[in-house]
């Protein structure tokens, strides 16, 4: 049976078996009626009904009444038609069926539909798709007063979808759809307000009407309420309200909202830190489809963070995001492909992920490319496109990017301008980039693009130690051990370099076994020497690996060796070391652990002296004055000696031994003997 209310103003018509006496929506009488006494509004408002009711044979039946109303020409019932086709709802799909209907509607006047035709050029549903068709349909809609168009058209302006972008015309339209009381157009008048995009920034204002847009039940303002609840923008900072408003979010659709209640229990954010709970969160973001949601579940994965660690699931899982087209999953699935994590290391898929995500927008991706251009990893080496990359990326804010274009202008790949060093150091180091801070203590220093700044040097490397970042600590010991701007003091330098190599740098544990090895700042122990040596070259120090050979070699702290001492120093050989080679020379030199040779311990000597070797020049110096394997040259020889004893002055600090300084002197002392003798 059909009843339709009989009340001037309200329309409802409703189909039930059982009779119907009062109008459920108004409270006036209902009148059972014919269905060939429907008229086509009738008919509209039936189908309507029915299509409210949600299940398989309702919304048969809607089609059915909608049908009948356009056949009585009603504009409403064309459009609600073409929303079933559109959709496939009690009918089969057919969406240029849809499109049709929406024209007709709309040429019949009937506003919503004019905003659904638009909305069909938007998407390119049942038409080609054309982003000028869609806003003039939607400026024409907003024309009318139609609120989702005034909203679209603001969309428009801001994005510059179809018309010229505007975002202080986008910002007026929001404000007209939103003072109108459209929920989403309040969200994007929010955002204006929190972002100061077509208008001043007023957090205040921003919070107002993310809070108005909640109240109207518009999912997403329930999650930007949340952010500003979290952080305090624009409202008193309330954590365990950010949460609340999160979940309420995912619980009414927006699947960010499980996201990001998902992160605030993986920090503690409003809540006791729980790991499972957050990972549950995921997964209800993921089943919502939230691409954001599956990438942070590859992270999770890569870093075991409430799930076993597996680096193959991470793999999986970010490859998955980046398949749905998000950014940060198709940067991430670069790095897994640039270092083989979860799958075979591949650089040139690497090198394609980080410019496909450069393309999407992802900032940080530049630095990425930039490092695959400077190390020509999946791409030919290119240090110029490199230094481009980082700067476009540096320019755009992003820390890692001005602390590598930093380090190219320090001498990494670029001609030497300390002058844009320092101020790149100095950009990175104010978002707290431990590196930028090291390296502008370093620039303070040295006086490198400024001038010597001691006390600012103190400042940078004091700040770091505070945070218990070992090149802090190792530059600090530094200060102590040189006296840069402090009383020199052995002692301190030795706690410094402690802290540093119990931080786990290797160049602190490199300078606290100096400092063992001759007895400075602390007491003299060729063991421990030996002990910091040893961490040093298993993290694949190669300075550490060089005085582990020695200690082997000469039994310092450790069984004599020459096995393993040969070995190290072929480690430090390779990468021509300086000392690495003079030891090996004077291992063919003296037969220690190989077959004597002095014509290959001639050529190591020199290949020791060419890197600035105190030892290797010494050893030319002394081969060249006794006339061994070369001819005698007291001229060269002298030369070799003035190249080491350039050093002297510093003896207290160079790698060269006492005995070495007491040799050289010697050798020099002799020159000048000769040189007298000759002008006598």
């Amino acid at each position: 049976m059909i009843f339709v209310c009989t009340g001037q103003q309200c329309g409802t018509v409703m189909e039930q078996d059982e009779p119907l006496a009062v109008c459920p929506q108004c409270g006036g009488a209902m009148q059972m009626i014919a269905e060939e006494e429907l008229n086509g509004w009738q008919w509209c408002n039936l189908g309507i009904f029915w299509r409210l009711q949600n299940t398989e044979t309702g919304d048969a039946r809607a089609v059915h009444c909608l049908t009948e109303a356009v056949k009585r020409g009603d504009s409403c019932a064309r459009s609600n038609l073409g929303v079933c086709k559109q959709y496939g709802i009690g009918t089969a799909q057919d969406e240029h069926g849809a499109f049709q209907l929406y024209q007709q509607a709309a040429e019949e006047g009937y506003v919503p539909a004019l905003y659904r035709l638009a909305c069909c050029y938007e998407y390119g549903v049942g038409t080609a798709q054309s982003w000028s068709q869609a806003f003039a349909r939607f400026l024409e809609a907003a024309g009318e007063g139609h609120m989702g168009s005034l909203n679209m058209v603001g969309y428009c302006y801001e994005y510059g979808y179809g018309t010229k972008a505007n975002m202080e015309v986008a910002f007026s339209w929001y404000r007209q759809a939103a003072m109108r009381g459209d929920s989403i157009a309040q969200v994007n008048l929010g955002k204006c307000y929190e972002f100061g995009k077509g208008t001043d920034k007023n957090l205040q204002l921003a919070a107002k009407w993310y809070t108005t847009a909640a109240q109207n039940g518009e999912s997403e303002a329930f999650c930007r309420l949340g952010r500003c609840r979290e952080y305090g923008i624009g409202i008193e900072k309330n954590p365990e309200q950010a949460l609340q408003l999160y979940i309420q979010a995912g619980e009414r659709g927006y699947s960010y909202g499980f996201y990001k209640a998902a992160c605030c229990h993986e920090d503690g954010i409003g809540t006791e830190r729980d790991l499972q709970q957050a990972v549950a969160y995921l997964k209800q973001a993921m089943e919502m489809g939230d691409t954001d949601a599956i990438c942070q579940m590859g992270y999770y994965y890569e870093y075991g963070i409430g799930v076993e660690q597996d680096v193959e699931q991470a793999f999986l899982y970010y490859k998955k995001s980046a398949d749905l087209g998000n950014r940060v999953g198709v940067h991430n699935l670069g790095i897994c492909y640039r270092d083989g994590m979860g799958v075979a290391a591949n650089g040139g898929k690497a090198f394609q992920c980080f410019q496909d995500a450069v393309e999407l927008g992802y900032y940080p991706a530049y630095t990425s490319v930039g490092g695959c251009y400077e190390t020509g990893t999946g791409v030919e080496k290119d240090l110029s496109k490199a230094v481009a990359y980082y700067q476009t990326g540096a320019e755009l804010g992003q820390t890692r990017a001005q602390y590598n274009l930093a380090c190219m202008y320090d001498g990494y790949g670029l001609e030497l301008d300390y002058e844009k060093a320092l101020y790149w150091y100095k950009q990175a180091a104010r978002d707290g980039h431990y590196g930028a801070i090291n390296n502008l203590g370093l620039c303070y220093r040295d006086g490198k693009g400024c001038d010597v700044d001691y006390a600012m040097a103190i400042k940078c490397f004091t700040y770091l130690a505070e945070q218990n970042v070992a090149s802090g600590w190792l530059n600090l010991g530094h200060v102590y051990y040189y006296g840069y701007g402090v009383e020199q003091d052995w002692s301190k330098a030795a706690q410094c370099y402690q802290k540093s190599a119990e931080g786990g740098d290797a160049r602190g544990m490199n300078q606290l076994g100096w400092m063992y090895d001759k007895g400075k700042g602390v007491a003299q122990s060729d063991a421990l020497a030996y002990a910091w040596y040893q961490k040093s070259a298993d993290l694949g120090n190669l300075y550490g690996q060089v005085q582990v050979g020695e200690c082997y070699l000469h039994g310092q702290g450790v069984r004599r060796n020459l096995k393993k001492a040969l070995h190290y120093i072929k480690a430090g050989v390779t990468q021509e070391d300086g000392f690495a080679l003079y030891l090996l020379g004077e291992c063919y030199e003296t037969g220690t652990g190989v077959k004597a040779n002095l014509d290959k311990a001639l050529s190591l000597y020199q290949r020791a002296a060419k890197q600035n070797s105190e030892e290797g020049c010494y050893r030319m110096a002394l081969f060249l004055t006794e006339g061994k394997v070369l001819s005698q040259d007291r001229e060269q020889a002298l030369a070799y000696c003035k190249a080491v004893s350039k050093n002297l002055q510093y003896s207290d600090t160079c790698i060269f031994t006492g005995p070495l300084k007491e040799q050289v002197l010697r050798l020099l002392e002799s020159f000048r003997k000769e040189e007298a003798e000759r002008k006598a």
